[in-house]
């Protein structure tokens, strides 16, 4: 078979093709590669960064119609994919998750109610009492 390839084609005309394919390849998986150069798993062991993170992000909508809340919650989600995994501790019967996942979460859940809803709230309270 590689005979008669070869009397067809010429080996660069192969060498060629070949070069696309794998270009080809490339392509039919950038989803995986996104996936893995954007994974934001690493930031489960930087959590002290979370509180700044969400600062910023509440000053940054103070003074910006955009909003970057999304890609934020997004990033820190990350870490719960590598949690779930976790097999060296005991899983809760009801939900069959690690208590490092469920202490994540609350985390998670206490930084935005402190450092973001929290504060929005009392800028909109002040703003009321003050149209009052």
């Amino acid at each position: 078979m590689d005979t008669m390839i070869l009397e067809v084609f010429t080996a660069e005309d192969l060498l060629a093709v070949e070069g696309h394919l794998r270009s080809l390849s490339e392509v039919a998986s950038i989803e995986e590669t996104l996936n893995d150069a954007c994974d934001c798993s690493f930031l489960y062991f930087y959590r002290d960064l979370f509180p700044e993170f969400v600062n910023t992000l509440y000053e940054t909508n103070l003074k910006s119609g955009l909003s970057h809340a999304q890609l934020v919650l997004s990033a820190m989600s990350d870490p719960e994919r590598l949690l779930k995994q976790v097999r060296h501790l005991d899983r809760d019967q009801m939900s069959g998750v690690t208590s490092c996942y469920t202490g994540f979460q609350n985390f998670v859940r206490n930084v935005l109610k402190e450092e973001y809803s929290n504060p929005i709230c009392q800028m909109i309270e002040t703003e009321l009492r003050y149209d009052i």
